[in-house]
């Protein structure tokens, strides 16, 4: 009995999960995404090309170690595409600053990637701000908009990136080994729906906190304006604490949130852990493995932990999406605002 209502509270966390998620992104979609047009589509290929560039950054540094060490153990004779190195007619005393000022590129390569990113989102930004302020809109909306609409754009775009990351990958992986992909797909799945349902478990301890610290706050407020005879409340800069159970129960909630969050990165890793030892145990049954396949089983491996990490990732900014449900009276100001841009209808009305 106690499983079947674990199950049943977890199918249905599941399906409010994938509901509130499903009209958050068309939300968001419609007031962000859908008024950038194409420059969106830049924002999520650049985020892609930084994560491919940092997993290629990864195993590029272990292949010019790979490279360095053959050269040195060979005086030159002897390394990985020495025969291109001889048909371009590079020197080979090059080598070792070429390789080094490759390796140096590779990893560069994503900041002036993710500076294109960070203009073109400033761009929908600016845009955004600037359909507001065409059909004056309130200033909650706008102020909203200043501090806000970039951290939610980068969440989008972020949460694509991976996705599109995660689908290449996994298909690269089912050319090799299709038993593998399977393999990959489920851990991949179990770890972003897992990662999905233990933070949003934290939001809504977040939620609850709020309240409590309303009450505390006013309980303070009060017993101070009644001790001292004041007609007005004065700001809790000014006022004692108030011992007592508000006081308590806010306390023993905020610090249960901080431990959560502290030992959730933590308690995800368990997820990864399962991965990489399920791909370890699937490399052990594998036959007829030569030393020329050894450094792909390698790279393979390295590839299949960025996917993992980024299915996690994706699992997180799913999470964070759904930190929009308190501000959707801002984002659909917002849709409003696109609306009235592109029909060219009157400025909505403030409400």
């Amino acid at each position: 009995m106690k499983l079947r209502s674990t199950l049943r509270d977890l199918g249905g966390r599941i399906r409010y999960t994938l509901k509130a998620g499903f009209t958050i992104f068309s939300i968001i979609y419609e007031s962000l995404v859908a008024p950038a047009g194409h420059r969106f589509f830049y924002v999520v290929i650049l985020n892609f090309l930084c994560r491919v560039m940092h997993l290629a950054a990864f195993v590029g540094s272990i292949k010019a170690l790979q490279v360095a060490f053959q050269y040195v153990s060979s005086d030159g004779q002897k390394f990985t595409a020495r025969s291109v190195v001889v048909q371009l007619g590079i020197p080979i005393e090059w080598v070792p600053v070429l390789l080094s000022l490759v390796v140096v590129g590779i990893f560069a390569l994503p900041a002036f990637l993710k500076r294109w990113e960070t203009n073109f989102m400033a761009v929908i930004a600016r845009e955004s701000h600037q359909r507001l302020g065409d059909h004056m809109m309130p200033l909650g909306a706008d102020l909203f908009a200043t501090s806000r609409v970039p951290v939610f754009l980068n969440y989008v775009a972020q949460l694509m990136s991976g996705v599109l990351f995660l689908v290449i990958a996994l298909i690269i992986i089912a050319l090799i080994r299709f038993d593998l992909f399977a393999l990959i797909l489920f851990c991949s799945i179990a770890i972003a729906i897992g990662v999905v349902l233990t933070t949003s478990r934290h939001v809504n301890a977040l939620y609850e906190l709020r309240p409590l610290r309303s009450g505390y706050v006013r309980e303070a407020q009060i017993a101070y304006q009644e001790e001292h005879n004041e007609p007005n409340r004065r700001p809790v800069e000014e006022i004692p604490l108030l011992k007592g159970d508000s006081r308590r129960a806010f306390f023993d909630l905020s610090i249960t949130n901080w431990m959560t969050a502290h030992r959730r990165i933590f308690n995800n890793g368990i997820f990864t852990g399962f991965a990489i030892g399920s791909v370890v145990w699937f490399v052990f049954g594998l036959e007829n493995v030569d030393g020329s396949q050894l450094f792909m089983l390698l790279y393979l491996i390295i590839a299949i932990r960025y996917a993992i990490n980024t299915a996690r990732e994706t699992g997180s900014m799913v999470t964070k999406l759904l930190e929009a449900r308190t501000e959707m009276a801002n984002f659909r100001l917002l849709v409003e605002a696109a609306r009235a841009a592109n029909v060219g209808d009157a400025a909505p009305t403030l409400r």
